[in-house]
């Protein structure tokens, strides 16, 4: 499956941007920490409008925005706490209007993911949770990667998410032997490489055994280093599956 992430930096823009992707992709991620005036209520019902039977991933990144050095170090700590708390009521509200996956992320507290997932629960586990990781600087060993898996497992992941960076071609390949072990293991995976030399991983997670990959509505618009355009992915995938790769 293609997941095309949504990213942009307004409501508008998000929701034309769902518009010109539902097309070519299987699921779209609304990454809610990017949308500046995200009203995810809104998105998902243009979603279900032009596809009802689409699936919906709501991610909520924890914001690297700086904080005013504004008030005292309690002002300061106020809102961080604030934006914590907002973060985890998009997640919830996810939830509640039945987003097919919900995403956290691997560092979260254990309190605030076990109450997610007994929120789910509660309506029916209709919503599945991605436990994600990414590094940004390098590709782990593959003992690495199966520890980072097996960390995910215990916080309760449905779907586990491992993205490290691909600083050389090879590392594409580690993560073809993680995804070949992953995939014998109890959970969906998805994994691929980030960076421009991790485009291959991208392209080829699905035939190792990825539940599905990410691609954006166009190069412009990449939430990730790396990320192909959904037409361009959709096309190479399909020239694979008639060769039978």
């Amino acid at each position: 499956m293609i997941c095309v992430s949504i990213c942009a930096g307004t409501q508008k823009q998000a929701l034309h941007d769902i518009a010109q992707s539902a097309g070519f992709c299987d699921m779209l991620e609304l990454r809610m920490d990017e949308i500046a005036d995200g009203r995810l209520g809104e998105l998902m019902a243009c979603i279900a409008k032009l596809d009802p039977g689409k699936l919906v991933l709501v991610t909520h990144r924890k914001t690297k925005s700086k904080i005013r050095k504004v008030g005292t170090r309690t002002d300061q700590f106020a809102q961080e706490k604030a934006k914590a708390m907002q973060r985890w009521e998009v997640l919830q509200d996810a939830v509640r209007r039945r987003a097919a996956y919900v995403d956290v992320e691997l560092e979260d507290g254990d309190d605030e993911i076990a109450a997610l997932k007994d929120l789910i629960r509660k309506n029916g586990c209709r919503t599945k949770l991605v436990c994600s990781h990414h590094d940004f600087q390098k590709t782990p060993s593959l003992k690495g990667l199966k520890s980072l898996y097996q960390a995910c497992v215990k916080k309760g992941a449905d779907v586990v998410k491992i993205v490290p960076y691909a600083r050389t071609a090879e590392d594409n390949i580690r993560v073809f032997q993680f995804l070949t072990w992953a995939k014998k293991q109890e959970k969906d995976i998805i994994a691929f490489c980030m960076g421009e030399k991790g485009r291959l991983s991208r392209i080829a997670a699905p035939l190792f055994g990825a539940a599905f990959t990410f691609a954006a509505l166009d190069e412009r618009s990449a939430a990730a280093p790396g990320q192909i355009a959904a037409k361009d992915l959709a096309k190479i995938l399909g020239i694979l599956e008639r060769t039978g790769a």
